[in-house]
């Protein structure tokens, strides 16, 4: 690592880096590693097939995350519980619900959707999802797979 420019160091002295600094190669890494164990204590657990995707399971209710660089899909079947990972997670981070308008319409257009009937509400909120409904890695087809990958970037 080399010190910024116009900061002179020492020779023979060693620095001591007490967090990460934005631009550092080891920034990312530490950010994730934090995002990551914050989801833990929330009670989140990775899916055995995508580090990016997180699940949470209480009782009947199940929250998946989905993490692409620094942006976030949330869904699952308790509102409640959507807005309480949220609360958990603005304590720690700067988190902002806007919604990227043009890369959703991307998404629609090159998979097809943009021909697709929209509706107010984007699933019936009567819908169930029971465990059942959520394949296990092993149970996967790897053309899902690939066609979740490219979703999700």
């Amino acid at each position: 690592m080399q010190p910024p420019v116009g900061l002179e160091v020492g020779r023979g002295k060693v620095w001591k880096i007490h967090s990460a600094t934005y631009g550092l190669g080891s920034t990312c890494s530490l950010w994730w590693q934090l995002f990551a164990k914050k989801n833990k204590e929330f009670g989140m657990e990775p899916v055995t097939t995508d580090d990016c995707v997180f699940i949470c399971r209480r009782c009947n209710k199940v929250l998946v995350i989905s993490i692409v660089v620094d942006d976030i899909l949330q869904t699952g079947n308790s509102k409640e519980l959507r807005l309480e990972w949220l609360n958990f997670m603005h304590e720690f981070f700067t988190v902002s619900n806007d919604v990227q308008t043009p890369y959703i319409d991307k998404l629609h257009q090159n998979f097809g959707l943009d021909q697709a009937y929209y509706k107010d509400v984007p699933m019936d909120p009567n819908f169930s999802l029971s465990w059942s409904d959520i394949p296990m890695a092993e149970e996967a087809d790897p053309r899902d797979v690939k066609l979740y990958r490219e979703l999700v970037g």
